[in-house]
């Protein structure tokens, strides 16, 4: 994949949550694109570590920060939240080439649909329990999983944690039956 293939990504994902309503502050934009890659296969690219808020990509961050050089994305403040992200004029036409490739484009929408209006709190619950439906496998009972994420995560009680499984796996299954059907 190509740093311009990327940066479309990037872009796209980031158009998608705006236009799902999201905050899309970089906490959503590391989120979606985690979720896009590990459940949809949407090839970002992009290396992802168990961080201090869940899934975490400093290539990721990195990439944010250069399209910011670039002001392909500005940022804007509206105290007392964080920052937004948003996609400059210019950048449209380079997150455009990602509608040419329906099934990417239709699984981001999907994805951006599904945690556009989540806080970062469940996000990070989500995200975590991806991660470790992936590093230990669906044969793990829920409840040796939902241990794993509170020792992982020790702010996260057992019961968000088995939410956070489920919610988890039913994502999982309806993006499951998007790309068979």
């Amino acid at each position: 994949m190509s740093a311009s293939d990327q940066t479309a990504i990037v872009l796209y994902t980031m158009q998608s949550l705006k236009g799902e309503g999201s905050w899309c502050g970089e906490t959503h934009v590391q989120k979606t694109l985690y979720l896009c890659q590990e459940v949809m296969g949407v090839p970002s690219n992009f290396k992802f570590i168990l961080y201090k808020h869940g899934p975490y990509s400093f290539e990721l961050s990195e990439h944010l920060q250069g399209l910011i050089a670039d002001d392909l994305v500005c940022v804007l403040t509206s105290p007392p939240y964080g920052p937004t992200l948003g996609v400059s004029d210019e950048a449209r036409s380079i997150a455009a080439r990602v509608d040419r490739n329906g099934s990417v484009a239709e699984h981001i929408a999907f994805m951006s649909k599904k945690l556009s209006r989540k806080g970062v709190a469940d996000l990070e619950k989500l995200a975590t329990a991806v991660y470790v439906n992936r590093k230990y496998g669906l044969e793990v009972p829920i409840e040796k999983r939902a241990e794993i994420l509170t020792s992982l995560k020790p702010h996260v009680s057992v019961e968000a944690a088995r939410d956070a499984f489920a919610e988890a796996e039913a994502i999982e299954d309806e993006a499951r039956s998007m790309v068979v059907g």
